[in-house]
Parts: C-alpha cells; structure tokens; sequence
C-alpha cells in the first residue's frame, strides 16, 4: 500500500495548454495528496501569496528554477487566425541564473514563517542545467543559499532516466534528493531497472519517482502543422494508455513498498482538466491503494 504521506502532486498554473480551472493546490486534494511541489509560478507571484494557498499541506517544495511566462503566437486545430499562447522560459535559459540562489534565499528565510516548506527543487536534467552554463559552484551556491536560515530544507533535482551518469559527480553534493522520470512510455518496462542504475550512480541519494499522466514526447510536429494538443513543435501531450498508467503506477506502489523510492510525483495540476478520464483513473488507483 502506498501512504499518502509519499505522494506529491507537481502544483502549478499552466503549461502551454493554457491555465487550468484548478487553483494551486486544489488537485492535489483531488488525488488525496498531503504534499506539493509548487511548480512553474510566474516571476509575479510573491511567494507568501501562494504559501498561503498550501497551509494544509504536510510538506511543500517550492521550485526555484524561475520560471517567466512569456507570449508567443501560435494556431491549433487549423485555425486560420493566429492567437497569443503562453509558454515558460526559465531564467537559466535567459542568462538569469542569479535568480535561483536569489530565490532559494528567499525561500529559506520564508521557511521560518511557513514551517510546512520542506525545500526546493530545480527543474532540469543535469544535462540540461550544465548546457545553459550551470555549473557545480552555481548549484552550491544555490544549495547554501537555500539553507543559510534553515538547514534542515532539502535541494531536489529533478533528472530524467537517460541522464543517469557518473559525469555529473560534482554536482552531487549540493543535491539532497533526485526526483527522477521516465520520459518515455517504451521504456516503463525497464523503470525499475532504471531506479536501481539511479542508486548506483547517485548513490546515497533518496529518489522520488515521477509519474506522468502525458507523454509530452510522442510527435514532432512537421513545419505549419497545427494540432489540437501541441502548441510546441517538439511537445505532443498525449494522455497515456491505460496499460501504461497501470504499469507505471504498479511498478512505483512495489519500488516504495521496497523500499527503493522514498515517494512518487505525480506531473501535474495543470493537465487534471485537459484530461479528465486520465487524472480520474490515477485517482481511482490512488484510493485504492493508499492506506
């Protein structure tokens, strides 16, 4: 059985499918949840506004990647007229990467106010932080940053299975927890395989095994190609096949009753509403199988 108590919900407003009906938080109710990570919060958002959305959750990270919202045209569905969609741009890809030790201060000393913060997560592979300039001085000073006032928080990174690689050694001492994905549906068969490479080459560190309800990579769209759920040229987001639900739910509820994942995550609030069918199934599994 898996407790509540290990399941996180990745909370956030929107993704390029546009803002969902559901405020922060109120889908990780949905599924049961005691804990969230507060994803993707434009740089607008004064963090104490959204802490005081989270108050009766058990634990919440809060994600320090910064992320800005930025306007760009795009069509769907054949549309003949242009409309203004929203798409996230991350400071590391704009030459800001001060902002996260900025807000990872920020969040540490908030962390004295809002006892529930529990830490802070980076949203990138290690691939992905090293090629926008992320270097292991950078994550230690964001890792110190973090704890300055408060050195029990935890500094999440968030790496996808086929970036598991001893190459990124020096990075690991400033990373408290990995929160590893599975990118692709093909290989769900090999996800445990997967978390055991993940302990050997991360050693020491707890995993938290992300669960998609999408699959964010299931086409790459041809040049003036519109498609109904595909806003980004190389993102699909295709609900997951129930054969792929139940396998990648049942392999994480046996990993955590193993003792091999110290929790899961489920990505995320913003697509509850965009796929009703899919986020009812996870959370029909969620009650039947928490305890």
């Amino acid at each position: 059985m898996i407790s509540p108590d290990k399941v996180w919900v990745w909370a956030g407003p929107g993704n390029s499918l546009g803002p969902s009906v559901y405020g922060l938080g109120e889908t990780a109710a949905y599924f049961g949840a005691k804990n969230v990570c507060a994803m993707w919060l434009p740089d607008t958002t004064q963090p104490g506004a959204a802490l005081d959305t989270l108050t009766g959750f058990r634990r919440v990270i809060w994600d320090v990647t910064c992320t800005r919202w930025q306007g760009k045209i795009c069509r769907i569905e054949g549309e003949d007229t242009d409309r203004i969609g929203f798409f996230e741009g991350a400071s590391w890809s704009h030459g800001r990467g001060h902002e996260s030790k900025e807000e990872a201060a920020r969040i540490g000393k908030l962390s004295k106010t809002y006892p529930n913060i529990a830490g802070a997560i980076l949203d990138y592979s290690f691939g992905g932080f090293a090629s926008r300039g992320g270097t292991p001085q950078d994550l230690k000073e964001i890792h110190d940053a973090l704890k300055a006032e408060n050195p029990t928080l935890e500094l999440r990174w968030m790496n996808f299975t086929n970036d598991l690689d001893e190459k990124w050694s020096d990075y690991l001492p400033y990373v408290d927890v990995i929160s590893l994905w599975e990118p692709s549906p093909d290989n769900l068969e090999n996800l445990e395989e997967s978390v055991d490479r993940c302990a050997r080459v991360f050693a020491g560190k707890p995993i938290v095994l992300g669960l998609f309800l999408v699959n964010y990579w299931a086409r790459r769209m041809k040049p003036g190609e519109t498609d109904k759920w595909q806003q980004h040229v190389d993102w699909a987001l295709r609900p997951l096949a129930e054969d792929e639900l139940q396998s990648q739910f049942e392999t994480a509820a046996r990993l955590l009753d193993g003792g091999k994942i110290a929790g899961i995550s489920i990505l995320a609030e913003a697509l509850v509403d965009k796929f009703p069918e899919t986020a009812e199934w996870v959370r029909a599994f969620l009650k039947k199988n928490c305890a």
